[in-house]
């Protein structure tokens, strides 16, 4: 057995003792999803009784939740106490993406935090570490929960946020931050950055370990940036409905992602017969929350494909391991380290009056960094022959979607019926053409 242990007794725990602990939960986490409005109605729809549950096994006689029932029942139709036990609020930022939102109590934060303590402790990190945060701290709960997860273990922990990398290093090099949470999808900026400051990160900074969440990062992409920056980056899975961090994390070992169990019933599935498959096999993960009480999520289909690995681990915990998440089964997409959807460039794009109805969003490789490209067809062709409304109009239209997503786009503004002379098959569709490599 290897490595530091946050809760020992939990992490290693028997397969049949973790069992008994995740039926006794689910019962539970049943009984309290009944007394939202949402779930009241869905059982009463598909027949369930909260108190039909006798085995594990039972949880596939229950009805999916899907990213649009979060959607139409938000702001607190899946709250299953009362709003006066409600402490805390994270959902996305966008004014256009689809809504989402988790609400914690009391005792779902101390919760929280201690899965996340857990989950850093997993990757390696110590109490005398120094933690720093690259990730916004507002709507979105990632920030908030590497801030109490890291007071939990008692690091000291630098909020840094969404400020700019070179100044994100400055930091590195004042404070000796020893360990970095960041988006996968900064990983080739800060390389960047790293090589523009001449500068080597293990040589002028003090930063031994890397945690990379939020993105998708293939095994590919994970040896190139071990590589580049010499430093170890260990991968961690978490979501906004649910908690991002603390859901599942690498361990030393590097060998899949370590899912807490004592807190998350996991499944994988068919996404097209909507059946389960067995350890192994990649499908869609299904979560069923077993410890929340603001808003307990029941076989929540995420979205993300992967598969369990069930072998043991050479770490000596007992909790199953997700391999990375090799694609998304909705339109979401990751650029920069954010989240977008589609719809928050469409909506933008609709209330620009000089623009018409048709656009393609590519998604490109450019010097080793992600670029958002947004080719759209402008009402009037005169913009075209004039550079000063051009310039004006495309600046218009990147502040705005700027505002919208975070994320500056290139915009490329094109003639009237564009793509359909040019015989465009990928109209109002995101084109990802970047090096996966």
């Amino acid at each position: 057995m290897e490595g530091q242990f946050w809760d020992i007794r939990l992490e290693t725990i028997s397969r049949e003792e973790l069992e008994k602990l995740q039926l006794y939960r689910l019962k539970n986490t049943i009984q309290r999803a009944n007394a939202s409005l949402f779930y009241r109605s869905l059982f009463k729809q598909f027949q369930v009784k909260p108190d039909a549950i006798t085995k594990l096994q039972d949880i596939q006689n229950l009805p999916f939740t899907t990213r649009n029932d979060l959607s139409s029942h938000y702001p607190f139709g899946i709250l299953s106490v009362e709003r006066s036990e409600v402490v805390c609020f994270h959902s996305n930022s966008g004014a256009f993406a689809p809504k989402k939102g988790i609400f914690y109590t009391k005792d779902d934060l101390s919760a929280w935090s201690a899965l996340v303590a857990r989950s850093f402790t997993t990757a390696g990190m110590v109490s005398t570490d120094i933690l720093q945060v690259m990730v916004d701290f507002g709507l979105q709960n990632t920030g908030h929960g590497c801030e109490i997860g890291g007071e939990e273990m008692g690091v000291l922990v630098i909020p840094a946020g969404n400020i700019s990398l070179h100044r994100q290093i400055q930091l590195m090099k004042e404070l000796g931050s020893t360990v970095l949470y960041l988006p996968a999808g900064i990983l080739p900026s800060l390389v960047d950055t790293f090589y523009d400051l001449n500068l080597t990160p293990t040589l002028d900074t003090d930063v031994r370990l890397i945690i990379a969440g939020e993105d998708l990062l293939t095994p590919q992409q994970k040896n190139k940036y071990d590589n580049l920056l010499k430093i170890p980056i260990i991968r961690s899975y978490g979501i906004l409905e649910i908690n991002s961090p603390g859901m599942a994390i690498e361990c030393e070992q590097q060998d899949g992602m370590h899912i807490w169990e004592d807190y998350f019933l996991v499944e994988i599935i068919d996404p097209v017969t909507l059946k389960p498959l067995p350890a192994g096999q990649w499908g869609e993960l299904v979560i069923t929350t077993l410890n929340q009480e603001a808003m307990p999520l029941v076989r929540y289909r995420t979205g993300d494909v992967t598969r369990i690995i069930d072998k043991p681990c050479g770490c000596g915990r007992t909790h199953q391991r997700l391999d990375v998440v090799s694609q998304r089964l909705d339109d979401l997409f990751f650029i920069q380290g954010r989240a977008l959807y589609p719809i928050q460039i469409a909506e933008t794009l609709k209330r620009v009056p000089e623009v018409g109805d048709n656009y393609v969003i590519y998604i490109d490789t450019e010097n080793n960094n992600d670029q958002l490209i947004i080719e759209v067809e402008v009402v009037d062709n005169l913009y075209l022959d004039n550079y000063g409304k051009l310039e004006c109009l495309t600046k218009n239209i990147s502040t705005r979607i700027f505002e919208e997503t975070k994320v500056t786009p290139r915009i490329k503004l094109v003639q009237n019926n564009h793509f359909i002379q040019q015989n465009i098959k990928h109209l109002k569709q995101v084109v990802d053409r970047r090096n996966k490599s």
